[in-house]
């Protein structure tokens, strides 16, 4: 019976410190992974390189657009990202409104 196609690396990386390890010794950000829950370590770790250099905490898209879908929720959940904003010291986005102009008629 054949096994999951990567599981031997899979393997290999638990056995040699697992994936936080091989992500830091590598410089890349670790992605959540599903079924484990958000700790406050894990939330730091994710948001560094999503905040490397910001302006402004990311809004729903950014954090999907890096993956990190899940962590949107669990700090909406939690948290709640005016908290988490402000302990990064970055201002909150204002969200984008549609502009319509008063003087047009439809």
């Amino acid at each position: 019976m054949a096994g999951r196609p990567g599981q031997p690396l899979v393997d290999s990386i638990d056995r040699t410190g697992g994936p936080r390890r091989w992500a830091r010794e590598l410089g890349l950000p670790l992605r959540h992974q599903r079924g484990h829950r958000w700790s406050p370590e894990t939330i730091a770790v994710a948001l560094k390189p999503l905040l490397a250099g910001r302006r402004a905490w990311p809004n729903r898209r950014e954090f999907e657009t890096a993956g990190l879908g899940g962590l949107y929720a669990a700090i909406s959940r939690t948290e709640g990202h005016p908290t988490m904003a402000e302990r990064y010291v970055l201002p909150l986005q204002r969200p984008r409104q549609h502009r319509t102009d008063p003087h047009r008629s439809s």
